[in-house]
């Protein structure tokens, strides 16, 4: 831009500027539907929205009063939630045009089949169509002829606009009250040339959540409501509203007690597996050789059986003690200690292991409640119980060697029996 341009004082308008300019230009074809036609165009810097009236029907006076009715009723409507019209005019080449804002984005039948999406974002979707359309309610008008290809979803930020007032009315409009609608979306009082009423709307709004599929079945009931006759439906889209809230409230309520439920079957269960591995268990056998730590200066071995002759023999002498402990050749040494009190704890777990009718209810229940359910910290405690029991006799190196042999032999058997699940207690 050349500044010599600008020696007078005054204010710019839009066409002293490079590449902004208050007429229509970049004007593009967007789309027909029904007797309309969609262009974009660029105004000011920025794209907008024609919608005009397609080539065959631009002569018609009732489809030019037809736009200008749609035009008077979007004009009327500020919100976020709805496309904004900024005015309507004649276009060279098109002919009578509303300007709208333009919408990056895509309409909710695209986003639905574009792939899966959360509840959460269906949610959120949701209750921003609800207060669009509570907004539209609240002026006095009736959409008529809401539908997932009239509804668009903002590329950045999410934003929900409802577009397309074509077929919106009002009880102050006198003219083109006729039977309208899109078929599967449109109620049946309105389809028959019904007056307009709120409730058309609130059929329509139960054929879309009926489509946001990871929230359909939750509301299964809300729909059956909403597409009821007439007299059933909810009155407005607060009533709405609060049956979806109640849903919600019933369902956490039952997942509470589900799990409440679940938790009283787990200790149930654990506390018939304790007592079944603890009326399985062997007791400690009594030849177990006690080994005392290396600061004693004795080896504890069982005591030997004493016979008639050994018993009728004299006393003697005892000969002097030596300081030095030696161990007779048949004694058990230190390794096998470990070995035997090892097989013992194996035995133990092998034994106290669940029965076949026992795990089959754990799988059972792990399967219809979601419940995350480790039978590993059974055979842990199996092997704490047993510790308790031979450790007193083992020297503390010989304590981890069994501690950690048995409690790796616990994950095993009992870490990979039953299902292994990370889930939740209560999925979602």
């Amino acid at each position: 831009m050349n500044t010599e341009d600008y020696t007078e004082s005054g204010p710019l308008s839009a066409d002293d500027i490079e590449g902004i300019s208050s007429t229509l230009t970049n004007i593009q074809p967007v789309a027909t539907r029904g007797h309309n036609t969609l262009w974009r165009a660029m105004r000011h810097g920025r794209w907008l929205l024609l919608k005009g009236i397609a080539v065959r029907y631009v002569a018609d006076e009732a489809h030019r009063r037809m736009l200008v009715k749609e035009f008077e009723t979007m004009i009327r409507l500020q919100h976020p939630g709805i496309v904004q019209a900024h005015g309507i005019e004649n276009v060279p080449e098109l002919g009578p045009c509303i300007v709208m804002e333009w919408v990056e984005g895509e309409t909710l039948k695209q986003w639905l089949a574009s792939g899966s999406h959360s509840a959460g974002e269906c949610h959120e979707v949701l209750r921003q169509l609800l207060d669009a359309v509570e907004y539209i309610h609240r002026m006095g008008i009736v959409h008529r002829d809401l539908k997932p290809s009239n509804i668009m979803i903002a590329r950045v930020g999410g934003q929900v606009k409802i577009i397309d007032f074509g077929l919106a009315d009002a009880d102050s409009n006198a003219v083109f009250k006729q039977a309208a609608g899109t078929e599967g979306y449109t109620s049946p009082e309105q389809l028959a040339g019904g007056e307009p009423d709120v409730r058309n709307d609130i059929y329509s709004l139960g054929r879309i959540i009926g489509e946001l599929v990871p929230i359909a079945s939750r509301y299964a009931g809300v729909v059956k409501r909403c597409t009821a006759p007439l007299d059933r439906r909810p009155v407005d889209v607060a009533e709405l509203r609060r049956l979806l809230q109640r849903t919600d409230t019933s369902r956490h309520m039952l997942l509470a007690a589900l799990a409440i439920a679940a938790l009283l079957m787990v200790g149930a269960l654990l506390r018939s597996f304790m007592s079944e591995s603890e009326a399985t268990a062997p007791p400690v056998p009594q030849d177990t050789v006690a080994i005392v730590p290396p600061h004693h200066d004795t080896v504890a071995v069982p005591a030997a059986t004493t016979t008639p002759a050994a018993a009728a023999t004299p006393a003697t002498t005892p000969a002097p003690q030596s300081t030095m402990t030696t161990t007779s050749p048949s004694r058990p040494t230190g390794d096998d200690v470990v070995e035997k009190v090892i097989a013992e704890g194996i035995k133990r777990l092998e034994q106290g292991f669940p029965s076949n009718e026992l795990r089959h209810h754990i799988d059972t229940l792990t399967n219809i409640c979601y419940i995350n359910l480790d039978l590993t910290y059974g055979g842990f405690s199996i092997v704490e119980a047993y510790l308790e029991e031979v450790g007193p006799g083992l020297t503390q190196a010989q304590q981890s060697m069994v501690s950690a042999s048995l409690y790796e032999r616990a994950g095993e058997l009992y870490g990979t029996e039953v299902n292994d699940r990370t889930s939740p207690l209560i999925k979602e």
